[in-house]
């Protein structure tokens, strides 16, 4: 239970890689 933050970089096979975000609660 609780808030948390999954963090994830998203790399395009031609690009620059990203940081994605995401926030969610686990009741």
């Amino acid at each position: 239970k609780g808030d948390y933050v999954l963090s994830a970089w998203m790399t395009p096979k031609e690009g620059q890689k990203y940081k994605v975000d995401t926030e969610f609660t686990v009741k």
